[in-house]
Parts: C-alpha cells; structure tokens; sequence
C-alpha cells in the first residue's frame, strides 16, 4: 500500500482551530507560491442542483465559470462576490464553497478559508478536494506537518490525485523527511511522465540527499 507510511487521522475541529488562523496574518515572502489552479474540472454537482430549475442550473454554471475565471485572472475579490453568490443560491455546492476559500486563503483569510473547505468536506466526505486544499491552506502557511496530514487523507480518498502526491512529497522535503519525499514524487512522476515540474523537484530533493 503506497499510502501505509503515512497516517491518514485528520485533525480534530478544536485542533485546526487552536493554530488561530488570524485574517490579519500575511504570508512571509519565502512561503512557496501555490502558482497552479487547484480547481477539478467543472463538473456540476447533480446533489446539489437536482431540486434546480433548468434556468437556474444554467445559473449556478454560468456563475462558477464566471468566478473560475475571475479566480485565473487573479481578480480574488471580484471572483469571491461570484463564490457568494453561487452559495446563496446553492448553499451545497462545493465548488464554490472551495473555490471562495480558495480566494480567501490566497487573500490572506485562513479562519474563512478553512471554514469553507471544512463545510465543502462536510457536503461531500467521499470526495478528495477538500482535504487536499486543506492541506494547500496548511502548506502555505509552512505547516507541513499538517499539509500531510490532510494530502494523506486526500490520497486515501483517491490515490491517483497527482498534486496531492507532489505537495504531500515536497511538505516531506521541507520536514527534511527526504526518502519519504523522494517516494512521494517518483510516485507521482510514474503517473505523470511528462510533467517537468514534478523533474525539477526530483532533481531538488534528490540534491538535498546527496
């Protein structure tokens, strides 16, 4: 089992929250920059829409586009208003519910930010995003002790979920878990050959071995 090194218990709530995610706090400038979108493909949730009207579907996917887009651009605040919305109108979607903590987190909001990954992961247990941007919120923040915690548990929803693989790798890394680390990406690297990304941090960890 790829995944038996590693221990998939999540954090109680009260143990997030002891961290005191303070809104206030900002990121240093070595903190490593999460440059990739982490959104899954727009899939429209059918839980969440199936008691829509067929306008108001074509709603909910007109407003996610239109707030996945604001999000690429790096408009946050304009993408988290459409986030908003989307909630208002469907409070169980969870692409909204992560993309909006998504923009908060990256605005510097990790106690808003986490309170929406944790209600998406509460709407949607079997699904793997969640707990990986959660463990995004925590990799940011350098906690990577943490970040593995919650890409482990994303990794034991679906193992092939190649970025929760590369973050969980290079958090080990960081943690000076090197082996572990090096596992972690050549894993990844196995399901995704061509990625360069996933060669240079190959090459970095492997250097910080010798």
């Amino acid at each position: 089992n790829p995944l038996s090194e590693e221990s998939d218990e999540r954090p109680g709530l009260s143990a997030q929250l002891s961290i005191q995610l303070n809104k206030a706090e900002q990121p240093d400038a070595n903190i490593p920059t999460l440059t990739e979108n982490t959104a899954l493909p727009l899939e429209p949730d059918p839980s969440s829409e199936e008691q829509l009207k067929p306008a108001d579907a074509a709603q909910v996917i007109q407003q996610l586009t239109q707030a996945r887009q604001m999000e690429s651009r790096g408009d946050l605040r304009t993408a988290v208003l459409y986030y908003s919305d989307l909630i208002d109108l469907v409070p169980t979607n969870i692409d909204a519910r992560l993309g909006r903590g998504r923009c908060l987190m990256e605005q510097g909001d990790y106690s808003a930010a986490m309170s929406d990954m944790q209600r998406a992961e509460d709407l949607d247990p079997k699904s793997p995003q969640p707990a990986y941007e959660m463990g995004n919120l925590f990799y940011a923040r350098k906690d990577y002790r943490r970040a593995t915690t919650f890409y482990t548990q994303s990794l034991n929803i679906d193992s092939t979920l190649i970025m929760a693989r590369v973050r969980r790798g290079m958090s080990h890394h960081y943690l000076r878990e090197h082996q572990r680390a090096l596992d972690d990406l050549e894993r990844a690297l196995d399901l995704e050959p061509s990625n360069h990304h996933i060669q240079s941090c190959i090459r970095m960890v492997t250097k910080a071995m010798n």
